[in-house]
């Protein structure tokens, strides 16, 4: 059985999971393959690309406990993690043990939790 193509261009990518991150972008891997060098089509796969490999580097608040945000990336083939106030900003950084962030915050280690 014959795989469509993803359909283009990409709409709301804040939705999806990691997980659907990464097919779509294996996918789009595929399809950019396939396509014929230097046309239209392989060059809007290479923008989606592109779109998709920014939603998945963006940091996701995941939880929330107390004054704190839980913030987790997914960079690097690694999840990266953060915490921060209520309310503030996405981090631009993090780091690659949650235990350790936790452990400085003083907070439990929500990141555990395999719903996330």
């Amino acid at each position: 059985m014959r795989r469509k193509p993803v359909k283009l261009p990409l709409e709301n990518l804040n939705g999806k999971s990691i997980e659907e991150l990464k097919l779509l972008h294996l996918q789009l891997c595929v399809d950019g393959f396939k396509a014929i060098p230097g046309s239209t089509y392989q060059q809007r796969i290479k923008d989606a690309m592109r779109q998709v490999s920014e939603a998945l580097s963006e940091f996701r608040l995941v939880a929330a406990f107390g004054k704190y945000d839980y913030y987790r990336q997914y960079a690097d083939d690694k999840y990266v993690y953060n915490i921060v106030p209520k309310g503030s900003p996405a981090p631009a950084g993090g780091y690659y043990d949650p235990e350790y962030i936790c452990a400085i915050k003083k907070v439990p280690n929500l990141f555990n939790n395999p719903h996330l």
